[in-house]
């Protein structure tokens, strides 16, 4: 059987994401497999943040954090296509998010998230993604703060540079 490698996002909408993971359960019985490309899966800090997490239980037990999500200019310069700056498809938290989504599910578990509580700021123009985002996620018994700027204000942690991060706190 041909298998299936689909790219982030997995879909434009709830429910044609449903509709892609029906039928890749159904297609499962037929021996096709469905994988996700999800490139930052791969970085050097997400592959230790998993091997301390679960293979070494290194981390204990964890009292915060937070999801940091700082660009110069959105889209960045190296994206050329419409859709990156599109309230539809594009913006940070859709692109550059859903890679830390994606390393919270791998180690708290897929349902992990409980509740997402932000306030989006928007441009005037209703056609383009959010410029900034500030507010929290709500795990199991863990609260990281969420925090987007798209206009360079908080980069200076980097020289001016693009900076993403998720920081988990440890407890006593």
């Amino acid at each position: 059987p041909r298998h299936v490698l689909l790219e982030k996002p997995l879909a434009a909408s709830g429910a044609d994401g449903d509709a892609i993971v029906a039928a890749a359960e159904a297609a499962a019985s037929r021996g096709v497999l469905l994988g996700l490309n999800i490139g930052m899966r791969w970085n050097e800090a997400q592959v230790r943040m998993r091997q301390l997490a679960l293979e070494e239980r290194a981390v204990g037990r964890l009292s915060g954090g937070s999801l940091e999500l700082h660009f110069a200019a959105w889209p960045r310069p190296w994206q050329r296509v419409p859709w990156c700056a599109g309230r539809a498809e594009g913006g940070p938290l859709r692109e550059v998010g859903t890679h830390f989504l994606f390393g919270l599910q791998e180690i708290f578990g897929a349902r992990c998230v409980r509740r997402v509580r932000a306030t989006v700021t928007y441009p005037a123009d209703r056609r383009l993604c959010e410029s900034g985002a500030e507010g929290e996620l709500e795990l199991d018994g863990l609260v990281l703060a969420l925090r987007v700027t798209t206009d360079g204000s908080a980069t200076e942690e980097s020289g001016g540079g693009d900076r993403d991060e998720l920081r988990l706190g440890r407890g006593g």
